[in-house]
């Protein structure tokens, strides 16, 4: 289906304009800035799209009232433009109106803003999201990638943090013999400590006091007669003592508490270090399951892009750019850039087979040639712009009307 007739009004920089673009696979539409020919594309668009695609003031500056009449033999569509808004009629050809006119429209427009010129011309990332935008895969792309930028993310903090601990876990060094299984009681061993000493400590106080009295006997026994009863009591006394112990040795546990210290400070950098080893094993297994996940999704968008079908036979794309053969379409030449968005262009519009083309004066013989030549295979129709007519101009535009030859 194709534009038998188009009949503007007072669309944008329009007055009133009838173009019958006949059997021309190229409509060229041409004249110098602000001549409408821009307005003759835009024109054609509009009537086509919903009214997303409108500007906010379509209507010609001094009129009250805009109308496009596209004929496209089978349907004849036509939209007129209001201070009030914009109204749609679709007929067939006998004159029969379509109850759901956009719903009608929306049926046969594929990507028609698609400008194949504007496409070679986009960077790799934007010429990526148009394909993508205009492939159907049996998976969310977007959300695979957004699940895998967000994995990313989280293992990349998860590294970080595992090298910050392997960081901390290298001066953790303790000795190459066997530690306690658990730290030394060092209260235990003060408190052993402090009976020692208060036993000894009781051990001098007896030894003093034995010495006391056998020193007080000596002096007694000078005064033997009169000390008797003295002599009795002590030696009383010394009979109802209990033997005196031996002084225990401290010097083992006195080592033992000078070790406690090391030996404690040695068990809790190895609990520490066994303890860090553990989170950095629990952050590698953790990082290793997202680098699972993440391959998996990866898996699944290769398999999803292998399966899709394609706008054109050698078309695919790799993670941030189109690829054309296995090559990023940006490495191709010019010629081939073009051919390629023409042939993407096409596959949009399988029904309406209608081009738009806006920036066509940058287009040079060859490439007028590749274009008139596809356009001829595959029965399309491309409405071009062009700044200076060509040899085969179809429209001249001056002033918003279309120029009498």
């Amino acid at each position: 289906m194709k534009i038998v007739k188009l009949t503007a009004e007072n669309v944008k920089r329009l007055s009133a304009v009838e173009i019958i673009p006949g059997e021309k696979t190229i409509v060229e539409v041409a004249g110098p800035n602000s001549s409408g020919k821009s307005s003759v594309l835009d024109a054609i668009f509009y009537a086509l799209a919903g009214a997303s695609g409108h500007p906010s003031q379509p209507i010609r500056k001094g009129a009250k009232s805009a109308s496009v009449v596209l004929d496209l033999g089978e349907l004849i569509v036509t939209r007129k433009f209001t201070a009030g808004g914009t109204t749609l009629v679709v007929e067939s050809k006998d004159r029969l109106k379509h109850p759901t006119p956009q719903a009608i429209l929306d049926k046969l427009v594929g990507t028609l803003t698609f400008d194949p010129l504007e496409f070679a011309r986009q960077e790799p990332a934007q010429q990526l999201e148009v394909i993508r935008r205009m492939v159907k895969f049996d998976v969310d792309l977007n959300l695979l990638d957004a699940k895998n930028q967000r994995d990313f993310d989280k293992r990349t903090e998860i590294n970080r943090e595992a090298k910050r601990l392997t960081a901390r876990v290298a001066p953790l060094q303790v000795p190459e013999s066997p530690l306690p299984d658990r730290p030394v009681n060092v209260e235990d061993l003060l408190m052993e400590l402090k009976s020692i000493e208060q036993h000894n400590r009781d051990v001098e106080t007896a030894r003093r006091k034995r010495k006391e009295t056998e020193d007080l006997l000596v002096s007694l026994r000078g005064q033997r007669d009169a000390l008797n009863e003295r002599i009795a009591k002590g030696e009383k006394f010394l009979a109802d003592q209990p033997k005196i112990a031996e002084n225990r040795d401290d010097t083992v546990v006195r080592h033992e508490i000078a070790q406690a210290g090391e030996v404690n400070r040695a068990i809790e950098k190895q609990n520490e270090r066994v303890a860090m080893q553990k989170d950095i094993d629990d952050l590698n297994a953790t990082s290793e399951g997202l680098t699972s996940d993440m391959e998996n999704r990866t898996e699944m968008k290769r398999a999803a892009i292998q399966n899709a079908k394609m706008p054109i036979p050698g078309l695919s794309f790799g993670e941030t750019e189109v690829l054309y053969n296995g090559l990023p379409l940006a490495q191709a030449g010019a010629a081939e850039q073009l051919r390629v968005s023409v042939a993407i262009a096409m596959a949009a519009n399988p029904k309406l087979k209608i081009l738009r083309i806006k920036d066509g004066s940058l287009l040079d013989k060859n490439g007028l040639e590749m274009l008139r030549t596809m356009a001829g295979e595959q029965e399309y129709q491309i409405w071009l712009e062009r700044v200076e007519p060509g040899e085969n101009v179809s429209v001249v535009m001056e002033d918003g009307h279309v120029r009498k030859r």
